[in-house]
């Protein structure tokens, strides 16, 4: 598992990226965060730099590449950051970190808690997924992933990479993410959960309090899926609102 560290304050942040991308996709928050706290990044196995030497390919499997670093750096406390993927990923880590886990914070994620896709809907995207991985994977991140008016260039760069990944990493990570049931997940973790999430798909706040902990959600407006990478400057702002509530909050 590669990974990199930045700064030395507490507590350390880690940041996991989404499904299909590494860690490089943090490019506008490691610098910010590392003037003030631990930054921490890491490629997920099958992603980035990591290796591939493994064969299942699922939220828990990646929890534990989490697990691994953050106890392979020892770190005392921390706050486990995920994007998309990246927070069933975090969710998954936290009861495996028993006494370290101030907080998760999921980006663009845990919108609809609860809701697990009926198999038989999702039957034709991953029969195009496995007909042309590439095809399929780029018209759904162009497709869907974007609000109006977004930035041509990062468009590109975004739906090139995710396109470009393994296949059969790509589809058995994403056949095991549509199967996870979050609102237990979330339950398991034990530790409060707060998300910056973008205006383009809906989130049920209230479906995630019957499940966590705490579960409060900021808002951004007029971004899609990425919009740590979209509107970073307003992004940061909102994750800076959040550490500092749960720091307040801290014991």
């Amino acid at each position: 598992i590669r990974y990199e560290v930045r700064g030395n304050g507490q507590p350390a942040l880690v940041f996991v990226h989404c499904w299909q991308c590494d860690r490089s996709y943090w490019e506008q928050q490691l610098p910010h965060y590392a003037a003030k706290y631990t930054v921490v990044a890491l490629d997920l196995a099958g992603h980035g730099e990591s290796g591939r030497n493994r064969t299942v390919w699922s939220p828990e499997t990646y929890a534990r590449d989490v697990q691994a670093v953050v106890e392979h750096l020892k770190l005392p406390q921390v706050i486990l950051i995920g994007h998309s993927m990246g927070g069933p990923v975090v969710a998954e880590a936290a009861p495996l970190l028993p006494g370290k886990v101030l907080a998760i914070i999921g980006i663009d994620t845990f919108n609809n808690i609860g809701q697990i896709p009926d198999p038989k809907q999702m039957e034709p995207f991953f029969a195009a997924m496995k007909a042309n991985f590439a095809a399929t994977t780029d018209g759904f991140i162009r497709g869907m992933m974007f609000p109006a008016g977004a930035d041509p260039a990062l468009v590109d760069r975004i739906a090139r990479d995710m396109s470009s990944g393994p296949a059969d990493i790509g589809i058995a990570s994403m056949e095991s993410l549509w199967k996870l049931n979050l609102g237990p997940v979330l339950e398991q973790a034990g530790v409060p959960v707060y998300c910056v999430n973008a205006d383009k798909f809906p989130t049920d706040t209230a479906a995630g309090q019957k499940h966590a902990k705490l579960f409060k959600v900021r808002i951004l407006p007029g971004t899609g899926h990425f919009l740590f990478l979209e509107k970073p400057g307003e992004f940061n702002k909102l994750l800076d609102e959040t550490l500092a509530e749960i720091l307040t909050a801290k014991p």
